[in-house]
């Protein structure tokens, strides 16, 4: 597979008090004298080159840039096969609207450099590229033409764009008074159905309806499937997930590297996790997206295999009447353990204890993915002796076993409650009290069998029962005694584990 984008080294360095730097101010003069001359309608920029959000900047970002400059981006070196789908996640000012600006050809780099194979087109911010003033319908036309589409081109796909905005007769309203659904319905059908190889999307689903949305996503996939290769920028990663192969993220401007498989999930400090100069050689692998989202959700929240608590600062009923004092994942054993196969069963321990003989109560024990996706609850009340009952005072231990087969892979959460029964008066939440690794050793046994590739990433994977039949045909079947030829005869067999 070639490659589509390559990106060696690129820095953007920008100037504190400024929105744009001075190239950029001379790139708005010379593309406003340019469409002038074409004929074109200059509007004002919604996006203006080179503006960047307002964050914190760190001392990463700092280091090595002049007196009241810092670094956008700093260093970043990758490269994108044709065809591939990639998403691109980090916090608020890390670079990525810096990267995909450089990528769009919007601003250029300080140092460093870029290529890409074929025709590029990006959608980077609700209304970028259109003018107000104009129609729907004049604006399909004139965003086409900037990216390089014939007339006749245009008026091949027109429909098509309308009927997948689906803003009907509004296409003929000047967008000035659209909504920024609507703009943002018109800018994805464009971008979708102009002809290129690369499409660039930067947090279009976070606008629009629901239906919308998913239609969206749908579209991504069906032209990534035809072999155009996407760039996605998202802070949803569940949309990164479902989209992507591969992803990148970006801290403080620089890419942040990527664990290999074999190496346990922790806790990274930013002087491993970042590259850094003379670190890593050579143009950095793509990794999964699976591995770079759980590497970025995991650094803000618990992980272990036990949540213990002093008795003073434990979670307890506002009354006081219960305490949390630990919450445990076991083995089968009851050793602790934060990382089993897919194959394995093992047990979520929660101990509390009953100080006053007061409340009926249950224990809840909610599993979640790490994007916060709700996978199952489960509670106490069918194995108590008497669930009306108050708890006796004491201490409790209470385990609920995960069996096998159940989850694919993956990290997951844990949120504890305890609370009264039947309501919720009084009540113990910790919404991440532990977290746990699946991993997949792909051995065939359990749930694989003889698939050897990469299981889908839905978080759960049972044993399902499947009835299989097979009816031959009749002339490769043999006539058995007293069987008119020729009358076929259903013979099935049920595969039951």
């Amino acid at each position: 597979m070639s490659w589509a984008i390559r990106c060696e080294d690129l820095s953007k360095l920008y100037r504190f008090g400024s929105d744009t730097a001075a190239v950029d101010h001379l790139y708005q003069h010379l593309n406003g004298w340019m469409r002038a001359r074409l004929g074109l309608p200059v509007s004002a920029q919604h996006n203006e080159p080179g503006r960047t959000e307002m964050h914190v900047v760190s001392d990463a970002q700092l280091d090595g840039a002049p007196e009241g400059h810092f670094w956008a981006l700093r260093d970043v070196s990758f490269e994108i096969g044709e065809g591939e789908r990639v998403g691109i996640i980090g916090r608020n000012g890390s670079g990525k609207s810096t990267l995909l600006k450089i990528l769009s050809r919007i601003t250029s780099p300080t140092v460093g450099s870029f290529k890409f194979r074929g025709r590029l087109v990006s959608l980077l911010e609700v209304g970028t590229g259109f003018h107000a003033e104009l129609s729907g319908r004049e604006n399909i036309y004139l965003n086409a033409s900037i990216n390089g589409m014939s007339k006749a081109e245009v008026d091949r796909r027109y429909d098509e764009i309308v009927e997948f905005s689906e803003l009907g007769e509004q296409i003929e309203t000047p967008i000035k008074r659209y909504s920024s659904g609507m703009y943002m319905r018109l800018a994805f059908s464009v971008a979708a159905y102009l002809e290129s190889e690369i499409l660039i999307v930067d947090e279009v689903l976070a606008v629009g309806d629901a239906g919308f949305q998913k239609k969206c996503t749908e579209k991504m996939l069906e032209i990534s499937n035809r072999g155009r290769t996407l760039l996605f920028v998202s802070h949803s990663m569940d949309a990164v997930n479902k989209l992507c192969s591969h992803a990148i993220e970006l801290s403080h401007g620089r890419l942040v590297s990527r664990f290999k498989a074999e190496r346990p999930i922790e806790h990274p400090t930013d002087s491993e996790a970042i590259y850094v100069d003379g670190e890593h050689s050579g143009t950095p692998s793509l990794a999964s997206a699976r591995d770079v989202t759980s590497e970025y959700l995991l650094r803000d929240k618990f992980f272990g295999a036990e949540r213990k608590w002093e008795p003073l600062k434990a979670p307890s009923f506002r009354d006081g009447a219960v305490t949390l004092l630990a919450v445990r994942i076991l083995d089968r054993k009851g050793k602790l353990r934060r990382s089993f196969d897919v194959k394995e069963s093992f047990f979520i321990e929660y101990e509390f204890v009953v100080n006053e003989e007061k409340w009926a109560m249950n224990a809840h024990v909610y599993l979640k993915t790490l994007e916060g996706q709700n996978i199952l609850l489960s509670m106490d009340n069918l194995d108590l002796p008497n669930p009306e009952a108050a708890r006796r005072a004491g201490r409790h231990i209470e385990r609920c076993e995960i069996a096998t087969p159940l989850l694919n892979e993956g990290v997951y959460t844990i949120e504890v409650v305890i609370c009264t029964h039947p309501t919720t008066e009084y009540n113990i939440v910790v919404p991440e009290a532990a977290s746990f690794v699946i991993t997949d050793d792909m051995s065939p046994e359990g749930v694989r069998g003889n698939w050897s590739r990469e299981w889908n990433t839905y978080p759960i994977r049972p044993r399902m029962h499947w009835t299989i039949r097979h009816e031959p045909p009749a002339d490769e079947r043999p006539v058995l005694d007293g069987e008119t030829p020729g009358v076929q005869i259903p013979h099935h067999r049920e595969s039951h584990s």
